[in-house]
């Protein structure tokens, strides 16, 4: 099936179409609905090395190196541990781990921090929770590693607040999703059903049609044989007898016992035949004598 005959198709039950497409954006505002929201907070933080005087300090170079590594830090138990027991959630800081995730953008000392929880006020308290566990942890771990009078600091730059929406299930996506779904489901069901329309009336001498003798074709009546009495049948154009065949010893031609032979026409007469029969008064059977 080419586009030209599916476009035809499409303008004559555009209506299918319409129908499937419905039903998707139904079926994806209802999947919406049945799905658990969840929510998603996020923070930032900026690391920095600075001196005693609280001045900036050189060598961030070093500290942008190790900017993967704090990142990866933050999805520990040693981090989480104490977040998962500040908002008593079952299984520890382990069950947090699949709800936290953080990224530090490559040439910046900036790491960004997100939650995702199914309280909406909880998990923007959450992500600021986990922020200032990993800035403990951090000044703990590397205490004096900056060398004599320098010291890391970790600044929340931009604090978590309580989202506005659910960041999943998105019903605009569900919609969209939905749409094409059911758009695609219709020209199938157009193109399965033209297909089929197309088999159940293909002629017979079509490749897959019912050729005489083929597959599917009617049978072909057979006449009964005569009866051995009378080879050629009643009505037979050989003239034979309605039941019987000819009598024994009767030379084929001759006229049945009992009736007068037809007479011979002599050397003399001569059949000529009638070439205009319209003619008024012609001979009714066509041919004259003279």
């Amino acid at each position: 099936m080419n586009f030209v005959r599916l476009a035809r198709i499409v303008r004559r039950r555009w209506y299918v179409i319409v129908i499937t497409t419905v039903l998707g954006v139904i079926l994806g505002v209802v999947a919406t609905n049945l799905q658990t929201p969840e929510f998603a907070a996020s923070t930032k933080q900026l690391f920095t090395v600075r001196t005693v005087d609280g001045q900036e300090a050189t060598g961030s170079e070093d500290l942008m190196k190790r900017m993967p590594t704090y990142a990866t830090l933050v999805q520990t138990t040693t981090v989480l541990d104490p977040v998962a027991a500040q908002f008593q959630i079952p299984g520890g800081g382990t069950a947090l781990v699949p709800r936290v995730d953080s990224v530090a953008p490559d040439s910046t000392l900036l790491l960004q921090i997100t939650v995702a929880d199914n309280d909406g006020t909880r998990v923007a308290q959450m992500a600021n929770a986990v922020a200032d566990s990993l800035s403990a942890t951090v000044g703990r771990l590397s205490a004096g590693s900056e060398g004599t009078g320098r010291t890391l600091v970790i600044t929340t730059v931009q604090p978590a607040t309580p989202p506005a929406a659910p960041s999943s299930p998105s019903l605009a996506a569900n919609v969209v999703y939905g749409l094409v779904a059911g758009l695609i489901l219709g020209l199938l069901v157009l193109a399965i059903g033209q297909a089929a329309g197309n088999r159940g009336s293909r002629a017979p001498d079509e490749p897959g049609g019912d050729r005489a003798g083929g597959p599917g074709a009617p049978a072909t009546p057979v006449s009964p044989a005569p009866p051995p009495g009378n080879p050629a049948g009643p009505g037979s154009p050989r003239g034979g007898p309605p039941t019987g065949g000819r009598p024994p010893g009767r030379p084929q031609g001759a006229p049945p016992a009992g009736m007068p032979a037809p007479p011979r026409p002599d050397s003399a007469t001569r059949v000529i035949p009638w070439m205009n029969p319209s003619r008024r008064g012609g001979p009714p059977n066509g041919s004259f004598r003279r």
